[in-house]
């Protein structure tokens, strides 16, 4: 814990127990504004991966890229990217993600394409897609071909 205190103060981020867990898990989440917060300080975080159920990333200068590393955390199963420059290409790097259940993609570039990935996320219960350029086709096509997955079109959470 006392490692991950000075990750967060270097970082500029808040890393908490989770407690929603019982385990020993944490969450990161970036401070507004999260100018500061791209793929690279989400590749430094690379030796605590296994220790992140949540990341709230909201607002932050990430891309593809860290959905690449962000898909290596095994024990995340809430990942909050909005108002990032995710364009949702690097959705396929968590087609073997065991634990990913909430995903909010709400303000990013996240298109029909990307949108139709959401099906391969194995354990994926629920993802926000509120004003990203995914048609109304598409999120009717996924509700009914993945009936069990809420797909909303609200904002959504922030951490």
């Amino acid at each position: 814990k006392d490692e991950l205190d000075q990750v967060a103060n270097e970082l500029g981020v808040t890393i908490q127990p989770d407690s929603a867990e019982d385990l020993n898990l944490f969450t990161l989440s970036v401070k507004f504004p999260a100018l500061e917060f791209g793929n690279e300080q989400v590749k430094s975080l690379r030796p605590y991966f296994e220790h992140f159920s949540k990341m709230a990333i909201t607002s932050s200068q990430i891309d593809e890229e860290a959905l690449y590393y962000l898909a290596q955390m095994p024990n995340l199963k809430k990942l909050l990217l909005q108002k990032t420059r995710v364009d949702g290409s690097g959705l396929v790097f968590f087609q073997k993600h065991k634990n990913l259940e909430i995903l909010n993609l709400s303000y990013t570039l996240v298109d029909d394409k990307a949108a139709l990935d959401l099906l391969k996320i194995p354990n994926l219960k629920e993802v926000y897609l509120f004003k990203t350029k995914t048609s109304k086709e598409v999120l009717t096509a996924l509700r009914q071909y993945k009936p069990e997955l809420k797909i909303l079109a609200e904002e959504g959470p922030y951490n």
